[in-house]
């Protein structure tokens, strides 16, 4: 294989990722997938994620913004629970994103002129696992 062909595999799947992300796309390739024509069937990927959204702009007082997200994630009915700073969310990728992206929305009407997220991102593939199960495997070694 030659280094042109690398190359060109890996700036196809970064283009590639790039628009799954953006269109809130998940589809997951074998290795080689790129090699053979073509890409793996896309599968429904459940995610938990970490999130954080910060308004700038807007003073020191955020309740009324955290409030806002809280309702979307509420009306999109993801599990989430909020803590001290953020919120954890589990489901399925397409709608928790599209939750995230209502999130931006609804501060943004509110005046927001400027949002800082932060997303962490955890994806299995081997085994469903939510917020709970995660947190009872700690809990069990306690």
């Amino acid at each position: 294989m030659s280094a042109t062909h690398c190359s060109d595999t890996a700036a196809i799947a970064s283009v590639f990722g790039l628009v799954a992300l953006l269109t809130g796309m998940v589809v997951f390739a074998r290795a080689g997938d790129f090699h053979n024509g073509g890409v793996a069937a896309g599968w429904i990927v459940k995610v938990i994620v970490d999130l954080c959204v910060v308004p700038i702009g807007v003073g020191v007082h955020l309740a009324p913004y955290v409030a806002a997200c809280q309702k979307v994630l509420s009306e999109a009915g993801l599990t989430f629970r909020l803590h001290p700073n953020g919120t954890a969310i589990e489901g399925d990728w397409a709608p928790v994103f599209a939750a995230i992206e209502g999130c931006h929305r609804a501060l943004h009407a509110m005046g927001c002129p400027r949002i800082f997220t932060t997303v962490t991102i955890n994806s299995r593939t081997d085994k469903q696992q939510s917020l709970d199960d995660k947190l009872d495997s700690v809990r069990s070694l306690l």
